[in-house]
């Protein structure tokens, strides 16, 4: 009984198919079948297409892979970027609010030396009143 039943081998038609190409999908006897890495071929042509066509698979699955890798050393790029402003910009408000506070001593510093104890008018005569 055939494998494929109601099938027969195109190059043996009183034969049975045993397989199909694995290209083409022909139904070849198990005397026609050339089989390489466990596939199985009907003529050395589709072998020859099989193994060209693998070839061309695996150079866009690389392609493919490759272009993954750039767009992680890219994305690692506008990381490395994003910390290094945010860093200075940490650095740069650090140093204004110390030359704000620095300002705001010295001006401090200055109202206080140029406030003299005086008393007000107002409050004299508040303490009277309370005498």
């Amino acid at each position: 009984m055939a494998k494929y039943e109601g099938s027969v081998c195109l190059n043996h038609p009183d034969v049975p198919a045993s397989f199909r190409c694995a290209v083409c999908g022909k139904p070849i006897c198990s005397e026609c079948a050339i089989k390489d890495g466990g596939m199985t071929y009907c003529s050395q042509e589709c072998r020859a297409d099989a193994i060209r066509t693998g070839a061309m698979v695996d150079a866009v699955v690389a392609k493919k892979n490759s272009g993954k890798v750039r767009r992680a050393i890219a994305r690692l790029i506008w990381l490395i970027v994003l910390i290094a402003v945010a860093a200075g910009a940490y650095c740069f408000r650090n140093e204004i609010i110390s030359k704000v506070k620095s300002v705001f001593k010295q001006g401090k510093k200055v109202v206080e030396d140029n406030t003299v104890n005086r008393e007000s008018k107002y409050k004299k005569e508040r303490e009277k009143m309370v005498e």
